[in-house]
């Protein structure tokens, strides 16, 4: 390669865009004074302008090795040196392009900062207890094994059996549907736990349709309004308050949340989890409001 001074061996200049082609005179430069004849540069060059040409890795490097602002460097460069220099030169030529450095300021950045802010009011929501009297308890339905109810179901029923008992509220609400066959619904299973653990059945309401966090709300809101209850608290874990509240404002009901006060999501993995789709889930929620998205309801 044809030899720079030192000040020209560390200064890049603009990066050629990847659609440009290679002229005769870039190869023809960095061929000169290789002690070769006019014919084996000749063909080197015509091995050159095929591989430049190609969409592949190697006609990457190609454009690349020739591209003017690639750093050239001596012998006498040390090791470190050579890599920080070819590393400054990627870094401008993949990472600072105009086009790039515009999608990542307008868009990914500002987006990333959307998620994260998102992700942290559902988190401080989560700690959020409003205490007020309500007129029921909407349990929002979990898995049921077997005829039992899962640890994270029997957590939020038993939280509802607690409002219940100190009077917080005078019904209970459980929601869900069917899971599997041969498995009770989601709420007969809540309703079968809560009598035996002493709340009277007249005070249990059931819906046993819903599948989602949206159709409970939805199918609760029937049950509520066909037994004359206006001002409910939505009873589920912390991570799941921010979504299920909104859901349940946006069909019309007077919610307000209260969250478990015991969960199996205790390890900071198992809470980084359930933040990442409770935030995944709402933004999408939030997403469909924007373009009047209307979810389906299996009522």
């Amino acid at each position: 390669m044809s030899e720079r001074t030192p000040e020209e061996e560390i200064q890049l200049s603009g990066p050629a865009a990847d659609s440009e082609l290679l002229s005769e005179e870039e190869p023809r430069a960095a061929l000169h004074g290789k002690g070769l004849s006019e014919e084996q540069r000749q063909a080197m060059l015509r091995g050159w302008r095929r591989i430049a040409k190609s969409r592949a890795p190697a006609g990457w490097v190609a454009r690349m090795a020739a591209d003017p602002a690639f750093p050239i460097v001596s012998r006498d460069t040390g090791r470190w040196r050579r890599r920080y220099m070819v590393l400054k030169y990627l870094v401008q030529r993949l990472a600072l392009g105009k086009k790039v450095m515009f999608i990542f300021k307008f868009i990914i950045a500002p987006a990333a900062l959307l998620v994260v802010l998102v992700a942290l009011r559902i988190y401080t929501y989560g700690n959020k207890v409003v205490d007020v009297n309500a007129d029921a308890a909407i349990v929002l339905g979990a898995a049921v094994w077997g005829d039992e109810v899962s640890p994270v179901f029997r957590e939020r029923i038993n939280h509802a059996l607690e409002l219940y008992r100190t009077g917080k509220v005078g019904k209970i609400i459980f929601t869900g549907g069917q899971g599997n066959r041969n498995e009770l619904t989601e709420a007969a299973a809540a309703r079968h736990y809560a009598i035996k653990n002493g709340i009277p059945e007249r005070d249990i309401l059931i819906e046993e349709s819903s599948h989602t966090t949206y159709e409970n709300v939805v199918n609760a809101k029937h049950v509520a309004d066909a037994n004359g209850l206006k001002k409910v608290l939505i009873v589920s874990d912390p991570m799941h308050m921010r979504r299920a509240v909104t859901m349940a404002r946006d069909v019309g009901l007077e919610a307000y949340p209260s969250p478990t006060p015991t969960t199996k999501y205790q390890g900071w993995r198992s809470q980084l989890v359930s933040l990442a789709d409770e935030t995944y889930h709402y933004l999408g929620y939030l997403a469909g409001k924007v373009f009047n998205y209307q979810l389906p309801v299996n009522e």
